[in-house]
């Protein structure tokens, strides 16, 4: 068993993963390079929802495709047990969504998360530059699992992942911090520094809201000015 590391950014490889070359699978190298009229200019944008167990990233998903492209469950449970993609396009962008099994779920450990998480990666290297996507619960307070996957997060993808990162609130709870709250004194101090490390790069969409047509634009245009400064 040996490690091949993936590049999440194009020029930093911050993600081991464990390849058994007993089996003769192998990835198209020609897969990794990027042609100039596809992620380098934002006309391809490739997204990453993760998130601990039960915090929105299927319905996030569901929203920013502005269809049913994932399957929720109104309580909380696991849906999502293997990484699920979907392919759209919006306003000539082309968007690849991949929804990911949640940290902290019932069903695996966060080993089992990471490894599935990996193999993913590891088989559609053609997707980087990708675009992560924070999902969390809105409406909800903070435990300290939600800081847990911060720090997973970086342990496992490196302090480069936040230049890609964004924050995105889900759900239909009142917001408990927004960018113009001035009560910041009541916002965990991890999560103040996230916000710092990601650039107040943070989005709510309401469920079944009209108000997410103009939130989903304004995240694309994000996530292409994410990508063209590669």
């Amino acid at each position: 068993m040996d490690e091949t590391e993936i590049p999440l950014t194009p020029d930093t490889p911050i993600l081991t993963v464990h390849v058994d070359n007993s089996s003769n699978e192998s990835v198209d190298d020609s897969l990794i390079d990027k042609s100039p009229d596809t992620a380098s200019n934002g006309e391809f944008v490739s997204i990453l929802l993760i998130g601990k167990a039960g915090s929105g990233k299927s319905t996030a998903g569901n929203i920013i495709s502005g269809n049913v492209a994932f399957d929720v469950s109104p309580i909380a449970q696991l849906v999502t047990t293997e990484c699920q993609e979907e392919n759209i396009r919006i306003n000539d962008v082309q968007v690849k969504l991949v929804d990911t099994p949640g940290f902290f779920n019932l069903k695996f450990e966060n080993s089992i998360v990471q490894e599935k998480l990996g193999e993913y990666l590891k088989t559609h290297r053609h997707m980087f530059p990708l675009i992560f996507v924070l999902c969390i619960q809105n409406g909800v307070r903070f435990t300290k699992e939600d800081e847990d996957v911060i720090k997973y997060i970086e342990e496992n993808f490196g302090s480069r992942v936040f230049q890609n990162l964004i924050v995105v609130f889900t759900g239909t709870g009142s917001m408990i911090y927004n960018n113009k709250d001035t009560h910041k004194e009541d916002m965990p101090k991890w999560f103040e520094k996230l916000q710092q490390r990601v650039e107040q790069r943070t989005f709510y969409f309401q469920n079944d809201t009209s108000e997410n047509d103009n939130k989903v634009a304004l995240f694309l245009a994000t996530c292409q000015k994410l990508l063209k400064t590669q």
